[in-house]
């Protein structure tokens, strides 16, 4: 259980202050069933009430994704360690081939593509990437991949010779790229933009992950405990303040309307 959650990249901090203690699953001993036993309705077979709903929680399901992957780039794009550029890469698939036109819409087929892409680029390498990719679908239904490939050193005809499927972009990011995070993040988002509740087709894919990473990327340090009334955060005052917000979350427990309100700083190294 904790009140406060700090969140250490290589570039900032951010500070999350809650009023009320957080408990985590692990802080309950209670047995709880197995999921198997619970049955969920699929997406198509559920009414439009519950599909708004679950379309809301996959919504702030993915913004708690924003902020994961935003950390992650920070930590690999700006880590002092790295030795090389990192690059970013954009895969296309040629509409046009037969062979793909069964690929280009379905999101786990087009993972399985990007996978075997990574395999055959590690093998070329003799050593595993660190990558991350996001998955970003177009008006039309089709797919395209954006990644980026953090501290590599390569000839980038075997990125070329490893991809099948089409065309690739290739850039190299600079020191001075801070912005790229937002790039890559606002795909995460883009297809719930402008939803019609009347017309669900193009949610197919709604409740599958739409980003791949790499195991070998350096996580950011994160730390959960309970504070006092005392405890001002001096430590991090010297710091440049960027962002500064407060948030309330209502809910009901016990028939009682309930308010929980989290103070959210972010500061630059």
């Amino acid at each position: 259980m904790y009140n406060r959650k700090i969140i250490d990249t290589i570039t900032h901090i951010e500070i999350w202050d809650y009023n009320k203690i957080i408990f985590e699953k692990s802080d309950y001993k209670l047995q709880i069933e197995s999921d198997k036993t619970i049955k969920r309705t699929k997406f198509e077979d559920m009414n439009v009430l519950e599909k708004n709903k679950a379309i809301q929680r996959r919504i702030k399901n993915q913004k708690e994704v924003v902020h994961t992957i935003r950390r992650l780039i920070d930590t690999n794009l700006f880590n002092p360690y790295n030795k090389y550029k990192s690059l970013f890469v954009t895969l296309t698939f040629e509409k046009e081939r037969k062979e793909l036109k069964k690929i280009i819409n379905d999101l786990d087929k087009v993972k399985y593509e990007f996978k075997k892409f990574i395999k055959r680029f590690n093998y070329k390498r003799k050593c595993k990437v660190k990558y991350l990719a996001i998955f970003e679908k177009h008006k039309n239904g089709g797919y395209h991949i954006h990644c980026i490939f953090f501290d590599i050193m390569t000839d980038t005809t075997e990125i070329f010779n490893s991809w099948k499927n089409g065309k690739i972009d290739i850039e190299v990011i600079y020191d001075n790229s801070p912005k790229i995070a937002s790039y890559m993040t606002k795909y995460l988002t883009k297809e719930f933009d402008n939803i019609d509740l009347n017309n669900l087709e193009h949610l197919n894919n709604y409740n599958k992950k739409n980003y791949l990473k790499s195991n070998n990327l350096l996580k950011p340090f994160g730390k959960k405990y309970i504070i006092n009334e005392n405890d001002n955060c001096d430590n991090y005052k010297k710091l440049e303040l960027i962002n500064e917000n407060e948030y309330t979350r209502t809910y009901i427990k016990d028939g009682v309307n309930c308010k929980q309100i989290c103070k959210y700083k972010k500061y630059k190294k």
